[in-house]
């Protein structure tokens, strides 16, 4: 099963517990789970981790495999608007909330998941169906998609980091 990782397991591994500057096996272990055709991303998530100047940033424009960064295709497009539209329809969810998540990757990151039968990895968890809140587990849970930790795949891929 190909896994598609989000923003957060990106940047929280940045930030806390894979910091490049002692870490730097996890980052090997991306470029090599996508050699194996086991790892990718989206065209957006590249564009908001190229907006930074940290090392994540200089990381995502220069060292990241070509091929990683999914552009989407005509598909992808078009479920990306299903998707919009499911997350707009939903009542519960704040217009500010919507508007959050909308500007963001998700819901692009969610229709190449779809479309590419991908599960997603990422630290946001599920939240109660009363949650104003929209998050990727919710969205991606509506149309079928699995979501799963950053830590279950290091697990399951058997990555053993080495510091």
């Amino acid at each position: 099963m190909p896994y598609l990782i989000d923003s957060s397991a990106f940047i929280q591994a940045k930030n806390m517990f894979y910091r490049f500057s002692f870490c730097p096996g996890f980052w090997d272990w991306i470029a090599s789970e996508h050699g194996k055709g086991a790892l990718f991303s989206v065209q957006k998530i590249k564009e908001e981790l190229e907006d930074g100047t940290d090392q994540l940033a200089i990381w995502a424009k220069t060292v990241i495999p070509g091929g990683f960064f999914i552009a989407p295709s005509a598909d992808v497009v078009t479920t990306q608007g299903v998707v919009s539209q499911w997350v707009n329809a939903q009542a519960v969810y704040s217009p500010t909330e919507k508007a959050k998540f909308l500007s963001k990757a998700d819901p692009w990151l969610i229709a190449e998941a779809i479309q590419g039968n991908h599960e997603i990895i990422t630290f946001e968890d599920l939240v109660p169906a009363s949650s104003t809140k929209v998050k990727i587990p919710n969205v991606a849970n509506n149309f079928g998609v699995k979501t799963v930790s950053l830590y279950d795949i290091l697990e399951a891929t058997g990555c053993l980091l080495k510091v």
